[in-house]
């Protein structure tokens, strides 16, 4: 996974830059500072959290 880092931030350049989806990102290689850095929209340290955060969203229990 530490090999994708560096192409994070292109990638989610052309995906703001072409679509109006938006970007979730986290785990254990990345920080809530660098997603960030790299303009992702969400950021979750874990799984558990990534289902939290995405029931606040789309409107589900949390």
């Amino acid at each position: 996974m530490t090999t994708t880092v560096p192409n994070m931030e292109k990638t989610i350049k052309l995906i703001h830059d072409n679509t109006d989806a938006k970007v979730f990102v986290g785990g254990a290689v990345l920080t809530k500072s660098y997603a960030q850095m790299i303009n992702a929209d969400w950021y979750a340290k874990d799984a558990m959290e990534s289902v939290r955060i995405a029931k606040e969203f789309f409107g589900g229990e949390a």
